[in-house]
């Protein structure tokens, strides 16, 4: 972007907003400032072709081809150009039929108009359609009713779609035109803070871009925002950070301090999420940058207590805290850490899932019902409790199967789980799973009939519920086995008890149930 272009001056306002390109003027006096820059043609190509200029849009793509013949943006730029040439050419009528998802991977999305023949014998199609685009839905059927109640709707809609906006930021940017921003201190883009926020209201609203490596994008964007606030990257030990950071509020104050410390905290944990998540998942890496951010914070939190939260900034309260517990919790139980039914590995979960616990339900105690009710209230609070209980439950069953008998540690699983499960509205599929490893950790303690059947009821009750948001989603296959296998159990020994077969003081174990170390599948995905 060129530097005499007027900045919008308030923090949180996308710089997309601050209306220097919304004439192509802007673009070309852009390009005339450097006329050998492949970006500056992109964006130039973009507008154009934004407002129907399609032949000029493809000069524009083709020159930046030809400056940048190893950019992915530039050829993804022209061949959007080439396509809406030929549109133009051609004169296609624009289709009026709603918009249908027919397909959609983890790299590959493909979103098209089509009329559909609607016959009496035509099948209807498979609702494909992510969670959070059937949670939209729900949620705006819910607006015209008086219903009072919480949803797991909202958690995911609001989750992808904060998600969602900051990615379409980033991606309709580069490296250099971030780079050229002359930012006052403190002043930031929200791009960054917004996936941030999004996959720390939920982890499973990340979404790859079929258009873009979102992941590149993510990392020139966190490499320019700690440039322009001077903080530290990945690669900076803790150490040296606390040194530092003592240094300069000791010199400068928090004021100059506090957006460097936001944003070398928030770069840590997108660090470690692409590690586990993204690129190379693997846990182990990422949570050693989960912990790490987290015990930055203890040390803000212990080393200036007396100093306000507003200087501070949100990083250090538990509203932030709490959720980024949740993702090391998810590297914690992750099947692909190497340790983690080591003692040393259990015995520290154990710790960490019961801390974060106590602490998020004390703090709960103290929050008015609309809150906790609220989206952001089931994100930080209400979801990190559930997750945490399922933590200490997963503990129990690896220590139970240690003993190679019914334990009192499957009990104490069922517990845990069971409160996990409650926690949760009837329709999250994590309700639904909990209480299926509720159930197996009944069966594995050689609990009576009496007490599972209840249980695998609410299970029959709850899946229909879930599913109207949650039937295609990254834990569905090992979600619905599970769900399978509890209804398959339920009917056979409600059958077997009506015609005298067995009582309710049976034990039993479903057919074909597996082992223990068999069984051992991801508890959260």
């Amino acid at each position: 972007m060129s530097l005499n272009a007027p900045l919008a001056q308030e923090d949180g306002i996308s710089v997309f907003d601050a209306g220097y390109y919304e004439s192509p003027d802007g673009y070309a006096k852009d390009i005339e400032l450097d006329p050998e820059n492949g970006s500056r043609y992109i964006r130039h190509a973009k507008y154009l072709q934004k407002i129907g200029r399609t032949k000029e849009g493809l000069a524009n793509a083709e020159k930046a081809v030809k400056l940048l013949p190893q950019s992915v943006d530039a050829w993804t730029c022209l061949a959007k150009a080439q396509h809406a040439s030929l549109l133009a050419f051609y004169q296609f009528p624009k289709l009026t039929c709603p918009l249908a998802v027919w397909s959609i991977s983890r790299k590959h999305r493909l979103l098209q108009e089509t009329t559909v023949l609607k016959t009496e014998s035509a099948p209807k199609p498979p609702d494909v359609r992510p969670p959070w685009e059937r949670a939209g839905s729900i949620l705006e059927g819910l607006k015209h009713t008086t219903i009072n109640t919480t949803t797991s709707a909202s958690v995911i809609y609001f989750a992808h779609r904060t998600f969602n906006q900051a990615a379409e930021v980033i991606c309709e940017g580069d490296a250099d035109q971030w780079k050229m921003l002359p930012y006052p201190p403190g002043l930031h883009t929200p791009a960054l803070h917004g996936i941030l926020e999004g996959i720390m209201r939920d982890p499973r609203c990340f979404q790859d871009r079929p258009d873009i490596d979102l992941t590149d994008m993510l990392y020139a964007q966190s490499l320019m925002e700690l440039e322009a606030t001077d903080g530290w990257d990945s690669d900076c030990s803790l150490d040296q950070v606390q040194r530092e950071l003592r240094d300069r509020v000791r010199e400068k104050g928090w004021h100059s301090v506090k957006p460097a410390l936001r944003c070398s905290i928030q770069d840590w944990i997108l660090f470690g999420f692409q590690v586990h998540q993204i690129e190379d998942h693997n846990p182990v890496n990422g949570l050693k940058f989960y912990k790490k951010a987290i015990a930055m914070i203890d040390f803000v939190r212990k080393t200036w207590p007396d100093v306000p939260a507003g200087d501070r900034g949100v990083v250090c309260e538990n509203s932030f805290l709490f959720p980024l517990k949740r993702l090391a919790l998810r590297a914690y139980l992750d099947p692909k850490h190497s340790n983690r039914s080591s003692d040393k590995h259990l015995t520290e979960l154990e710790g960490f899932a019961s801390t974060l616990v106590k602490e998020a339900e004390a703090e709960l105690a103290g929050l008015d019902q609309r809150g906790i009710a609220s989206p952001e209230g089931l994100s930080y609070w209400i979801y990190p409790i559930a997750e945490g209980y399922a933590a200490l439950a997963w503990v129990h069953c690896r220590r139970g199967d240690r003993l190679q008998l019914p334990s009192p540690h499957f009990i104490d699983a069922f517990d845990k789980y069971l409160r996990a499960a409650v926690k949760l509205d009837e329709d999250e599929e994590y309700h639904a799973y909990f209480l299926c490893l509720a159930i197996d950790s009944m069966w594995r303690g050689g609990v009576p009939l009496k007490l599972i059947l209840p249980s695998c009821e609410r299970v029959r009750g709850a899946a229909p519920k879930m599913r109207k948001i949650w039937e295609n989603s990254r834990l569905s296959a090992t979600r619905d086995a599970r769900i399978l296998q509890v209804l398959e159990f339920e009917d056979e020994y409600k059958r077997k008890i009506k015609m005298g077969e067995a009582s309710p003081e049976d034990v039993a174990v479903p057919k074909n149930w597996a082992s223990a170390s068999e069984n051992d599948d991801e508890v959260i995905v």
